[in-house]
């Protein structure tokens, strides 16, 4: 979800230390506070990118730091980037990990119908995506 592997290791990292400090008694618990930690970290790493793009560009500098490296291999993990952190991380629950609704309610910190509604735009949009770089001939639902 973050795009960079330098940031997932710390964001990773960080999360786990979180977790180690402060995670609830319940295992069932525990695995959405991991979740919900890592999702909020990833936000805030997003948050301070863009501000941090937002100045340079003021200054009018050019943001060079993302290497060759760090892009995403595919064309679908290229897709997949296009995708707000919040889409990326409901398909990403959804689908990979395979929680349910609830857990990934709890972990994102939404309505747990909110999650249903939320799911259904994340799909569409990347629906479009694909279609739109020509990844994609029918319909995915």
């Amino acid at each position: 979800m973050a795009g960079n592997i330098a940031v997932v290791d710390d964001i990773l990292q960080e999360a786990y230390i979180r977790l180690l400090n402060g995670a609830p008694a319940e295992e069932a618990r525990r695995k959405s506070y991991l979740y919900r930690t890592a999702t909020n970290l990833i936000l805030d790493h997003c948050r301070a990118q863009a501000r941090e793009r937002g100045w340079l560009s003021a200054l009018r500098w050019r943001w060079r730091e993302e290497a060759p490296a760090s892009m995403p291999a595919t064309d679908v993990e290229r897709v997949f980037a296009m995708l707000s952190v919040r889409e990326r991380s409901l398909l990403w629950l959804a689908y990979v990990e395979g929680a349910a609704h609830d857990e990934i309610a709890v972990a994102l910190g939404c309505g747990q119908k909110s999650v249903r509604v939320l799911l259904f735009r994340a799909r569409r949009k990347m629906e479009a995506l694909l279609k739109q770089h020509n990844l994609c001939a029918g319909d995915l639902r």
